[in-house]
C-alpha cells in the first residue's frame, strides 16, 4: 500500500501544477507580477466585503432551509455552524460533502435534531443551489447572446452539460423529497441484502435505529411540506449568495483596470465551480480550480496576464482571507458552542454520507 500524501505536501503540488501552467500557457511573469502589484487595493477590499456576504447569505439560506424542518433553530447558530464547517470543507475537501456532514453532526450536539431529519434540509439546500446554478447559467447566456457577444462553441458545450447536471441534481433531489415512501423502500431493501448478504455481523440489531430514521425523515419531509414559505426565502438567499460570489471577481477584473461583463462571469462563475465539486483531495482544490478559472477568463476574452492575476487574487479571498477568517472563528467558537469535536466521527459520517448518496443515485437511476 503507497503511503498517504499529506494535505500540506498536495497543496504544494497544486500550486507548483498551476504555476507551470502558467509557463505552459506564455503568460508573462513580470507583467503578471506588475498587473498585480497595480490592483486597486480599495477594489480589494470591497471584494472581501462581498466575500463576507456570500458566506452570510449562504449561511442563512441553510438556516431557512434548516427552519423549515425545525422552528427552534437560531440564525446566530446556523451562521457559526457554517462557518466552522466551512473551515472543515477548507481542511477535508470532498466536493462540500465534510461541510454538509458537520453541519449534520453539529446540528445534533445542539439541537439534538437526528441525521435523517438534519439530511432532508441538506437535500433542500441542495436543490435551491442548483436551481440558482441553472438561473445564473441560463440568464449569463441569454444576455451575452442577446447584446451580440459571439462565445466560444467549448463554452456553450460547457454551460449545457454543466446545466444538464444541475437539472439531474434537481431531479434527484426532488424525488427524493416528493417520495418519501420511496426512500423507505429504498432504506429497508438495502438492510434487507446487508442483513442476508453480512449475516455475521448480526444487523437485524440495527432495525429500530433504521426504523426511527427513516420516521424522522418522513416527518421532516412533511414539516417542509407545511413551511413552503421558508424554502422560497431560502431560495431568495440563495439566489443573492450566487450574485454575491460572482461579483467577487467582477470587481477583481475592475481593480486590475479591465472590465468584464457581470453576465459573462454569471454563465462562467458556475461552470469553473464545478471543478471545485470534484473530490480531488486537495485543500481548497489548490492548482485545479485556479487553472479552470484562468482558462475560462481566457475563453471570455481577457488577456492572458490579466486573468491569471483575477485568478490569483481571487482565489487569494476565497481561500487564504476565508481559511483566517473561518479558522478563527471557528478556534475561538466551537468548543464553547459544542466542545470539542470528535473528528474520527465526523470522518465517518462523511464515508457514510458518500456511500448513501451513490447507493441513492444507482436506485434512483
Amino acid at each position: 500500500m503507497s503511503p498517504k500524501l499529506s494535505p500540506t505536501l498536495l497543496a504544494i503540488i497544486g500550486v507548483l501544477v498551476f504555476i507551470a501552467y502558467i509557463l505552459l500557457i506564455g503568460i508573462d511573469v513580470f507583467k503578471l507580477a506588475t498587473t498585480i502589484v497595480r490592483a486597486r487595493p480599495e477594489y480589494y477590499l470591497l471584494a472581501i466585503c462581498l466575500d463576507v456576504c456570500f458566506i452570510f447569505f449562504y449561511a442563512l439560506a441553510w438556516f431557512l432551509c434548516v427552519k423549515a424542518t425545525y422552528r427552534g433553530v437560531k440564525l446566530r447558530d446556523a451562521v457559526l455552524m457554517v462557518i466552522i464547517s466551512w473551515f472543515g470543507d477548507m481542511l477535508i475537501p470532498v466536493a462540500f460533502t465534510t461541510g454538509e456532514v458537520i453541519r449534520l453532526y453539529l446540528l445534533k450536539k445542539l439541537y439534538g435534531i437526528e441525521y435523517s431529519r438534519g439530511l432532508a434540509a441538506t437535500v433542500v439546500h441542495r436543490i435551491l443551489s442548483a436551481l440558482a446554478f441553472v438561473i445564473f447559467v441560463t440568464m449569463g447566456l441569454i444576455f451575452l447572446i442577446e447584446g451580440g457577444a459571439v462565445l466560444p462553441s467549448s463554452v456553450l458545450k460547457q454551460a449545457v452539460f454543466a446545466v444538464s447536471m444541475a437539472f439531474v441534481v434537481v431531479l434527484v433531489g426532488l424525488v427524493v423529497l416528493l417520495r418519501p415512501d420511496l426512500v423507505e423502500r429504498v432504506t429497508y431493501r438495502a438492510y434487507w441484502l446487508a442483513t442476508r448478504s453480512l449475516a455475521r455481523l448480526r444487523l437485524e440489531r440495527y432495525r429500530r435505529a433504521i426504523d426511527s430514521a427513516v420516521r424522522s425523515y418522513k416527518e421532516s419531509v412533511n414539516a417542509i411540506k407545511g413551511n413552503v414559505l421558508y424554502v422560497c426565502l431560502g431560495f431568495f438567499a440563495t439566489i443573492t449568495q450566487w450574485a454575491f460570489g460572482v461579483s467577487i471577481p467582477y470587481v477583481i477584473f475592475d481593480a486590475v483596470g479591465y472590465h468584464m461583463s457581470y453576465w459573462a462571469l454569471a454563465a462562467a462563475y458556475p461552470l469553473y465551480g464545478l471543478v471545485d465539486n470534484i473530490p480531488v483531495g486537495i485543500p481548497a482544490n489548490a492548482g485545479v480550480l485556479d487553472m479552470a478559472m484562468t482558462s475560462m477568463f481566457i475563453l471570455l476574452g481577457a488577456p492572458k496576464e490579466v486573468a491569471a492575476t483575477v485568478t490569483i487574487l481571487t482565489r487569494s479571498i476565497i481561500v487564504l482571507f476565508e481559511a483566517v477568517l473561518t479558522g478563527s472563528i471557528t478556534a475561538l467558537v466551537a468548543p464553547k458552542l459544542v466542545g470539542p469535536i470528535d473528528v474520527e466521527s465526523i470522518k465517518a459520517m462523511v464515508e457514510e454520507h458518500l456511500k448513501a448518496e451513490r447507493e441513492g443515485l444507482r436506485e434512483v437511476r
